[in-house]
């Protein structure tokens, strides 16, 4: 006689952002049992988004107004929300997947990684809040930090939509913000290049590259370069907004991974692994925008869905 192993979820959610959110959602409204492993807060990187301008619901909405409003979408809907739970690894269990998280494990049919991306490091430097800067001088989020800057010098790493919309959040609070690109022109949406244009606190420094946080303790200056010569700009904060890294650690012991570390999925979001799949901004080809990781959430849902009920009949 077969054993028939016993399953806690039909379908895990590794991300809680606006890929996993609309994924999990999805997936109970379809009435399968659904878990959501999220370690921080519903929406992920939303919080740190000072105005999301891609919703149809409003032509702007703050990122954290989008992070109240997702979290109690969520909570409406039958989906065992494990909030500061961080899955540690996955591992195929039989016909299913094993979810290790630090609070426990669950056994799921299948899985949808949502983990999304990381900012990406100055040379050198420890990501995030493994940086001992971070949180002296050092910051990812706008939204969250702006406040403690007021009247102060603060400078911004990158010139695209994030450094934007970042500089123009900190231009309300800050005395002065230097945001630096190293690009020979801005890369932000027209609309935001506009906005900066028109704030007299802020200034760019186009064709300039941040090298190198510098301090002991707390924040001091940037290191940086432009035009082929380096100085020091003495500053009291650093925001890193000079790109994302695809925080895809999970999948790589199991699926194929891109170039760039993202990973490799088909059309329906599945990865090389079968029952493992990708949305968001893990995903190879995203283009890092919130109405495209909802997107991916739903088609990632459906298409686990089908894959189930092909092989298995209608969850339970």
């Amino acid at each position: 006689m077969t054993e028939t192993r016993h399953f806690d979820a039909d379908i895990a959610v590794v991300g809680g952002g606006a890929a996993g959110a609309a994924a999990a959602i999805a997936s109970a409204r379809h009435g399968a049992t659904t878990a959501l492993f999220e370690p921080i807060t519903v929406g992920g990187e939303a919080m740190n988004i000072p105005s999301i301008t891609e919703l149809l619901e409003a032509e702007t909405v703050a990122g954290q107004d989008f992070v109240v409003t997702l979290t109690e979408r969520v909570m409406d809907h039958s989906i065992d929300l494990r909030l500061g739970d961080t899955v540690t690894a996955l591992e195929r269990e039989g016909e299913g997947w094993r979810v290790e998280a630090e609070m426990g494990i669950l056994l799921a049919r299948a899985v949808i990684l949502c983990t999304g991306a990381g900012h990406v490091p100055l040379p050198g430097r420890p990501a995030g809040d493994e940086d001992p800067l971070y949180g002296v001088g050092l910051f990812t989020c706008a939204s969250c930090d702006a406040p403690l800057y007021a009247g102060k010098r603060v400078a911004i790493a990158g010139g695209g939509d994030t450094g934007a919309g970042a500089a123009i959040l900190l231009s309300e609070y800050a005395a002065q913000v230097l945001v630096f690109e190293r690009e020979p022109d801005l890369t932000c949406q027209p609309g935001l290049r506009d906005r900066l244009a028109m704030l007299d606190n802020v200034e760019l420094r186009i064709g300039t590259e941040v090298l190198e946080a510098v301090g002991d303790g707390s924040l001091a200056a940037v290191l940086v370069r432009g035009g082929g010569d380096e100085s020091e700009q003495v500053v009291d904060g650093l925001m890193l907004a000079v790109g994302m890294r695809p925080r895809s650690q999970l999948a790589a012991p199991h699926a194929e991974l891109s170039s760039d570390g993202s990973v490799a999925v088909g059309a329906d979001l599945m990865t090389s692994a079968r029952g493992l799949y990708a949305a968001g901004d893990v995903r190879a080809g995203s283009p890092y925008r919130f109405g495209a990781a909802w997107g991916d959430g739903l088609t990632a849902t459906a298409s686990a869905l089908r894959e189930l009920h092909s092989e298995q009949g209608r969850p339970q």
